[in-house]
């Protein structure tokens, strides 16, 4: 579970242009992570359960140019919320696991990061809560099918739906595949609302995904 495109789309898609410190939940081998250092002048926390995964972010951020202002912690998010409620952080990322249903993955790594076990969405935004100033923002990414246990989960923990844009695969679809949201505890007016296509009719990579994520494969 290295570099997938839910995990561009999100690093790519997320404002960060006022974010101070930065929380990436279930932060893997560092793909997001490494693509915020990118992006903004912000310090970021990774915080990932897997051993194997954190070893492999480590390495990934120590040969980039933005390894002194990432620091990636191993452990369970759960456990380290009271400790990081105190450091300031006020925008917090999460690629969460969310393959609920259907098989569990043989290797144990990839269910861990394929399957939600302790970290589901509605423990994602019960954190972030309580991490997050009234000020702060979360953004993160999920399957379509999950809108309702999503919105639901919103208003229990007092989050706001700022922004939330629908990832169509292919020109043709007629339903999205992906959400990308963006929450905040504080009071907003209406939800900003968009659509972005992976693919276009003829199965190349579309304009307005080409425009997103530019700056990160070297074939755009």
């Amino acid at each position: 579970m290295k570099v997938g495109t839910d995990g561009v789309l999100l690093g790519a898609w997320c404002n960060v242009s006022n974010s101070t410190k930065i929380l990436d939940i279930g932060s893997g081998t560092g793909l997001i992570s490494l693509m915020l250092a990118q992006r903004c002048n912000a310090p970021i926390i990774g915080v990932e359960i897997e051993l194997n995964a954190v070893s492999e972010s480590i390495y990934n951020i120590n040969n980039s140019k933005w390894c002194d202002r990432i620091t990636v912690k191993h452990g369970d998010i759960l456990d380290l919320t009271p400790s990081l409620a105190s450091i300031g952080v006020d925008h917090i990322v999460s690629n969460p696991p969310f393959f609920t249903n259907g098989l569990i993955a043989p290797n144990h790594t990839r269910a861990l990061a394929r399957h939600c076990g302790s970290l589901n969405f509605n423990s994602l935004l019960a954190v972030s809560k309580l991490i997050l100033p009234n000020y702060g923002l979360l953004s993160f990414i999920s399957p379509t099918d999950c809108y309702d246990e999503i919105i639901e989960s919103a208003v229990s923990n007092q989050l706001n739906v700022s922004r939330i844009t629908s990832v169509f695969s292919y020109r043709k679809d007629s339903k999205p595949i992906r959400l990308l949201w963006e929450m905040t505890p504080t009071s907003i007016g209406n939800t900003i609302k968009s659509n972005i296509t992976i693919r276009d009719s003829i199965n190349d990579y579309s304009q307005e995904y080409i425009n997103l994520t530019k700056d990160f494969y070297l074939k755009f």
